[in-house]
């Protein structure tokens, strides 16, 4: 399953399992650490492709990635 997909099934079957919208019990710390993750690393492979694609070899893109 996808990060985030998989990160809003485990939220909202903890919601469910608690019966209100805040608590501080928790997840398994490492199960949203590695949505996190998923969706971290398909951001990049996601700009990697775009910088390809839009800019290719462009000052444009240089200037845009000097700016964040």
């Amino acid at each position: 399953m996808l990060g985030i997909t998989k990160e809003c099934e485990l939220m909202s079957d903890w919601i469910r399992k608690e019966e209100k919208l805040i608590t501080f019990g928790g997840f398994q710390r490492h199960e949203l650490e590695e949505c996190r993750l998923i969706r971290s690393r398909t951001l990049d492979v996601m700009l990697t492709i775009m910088k390809g694609f839009f800019f290719p070899s462009s000052k444009m893109w240089r200037d845009l990635m000097a700016n964040n």
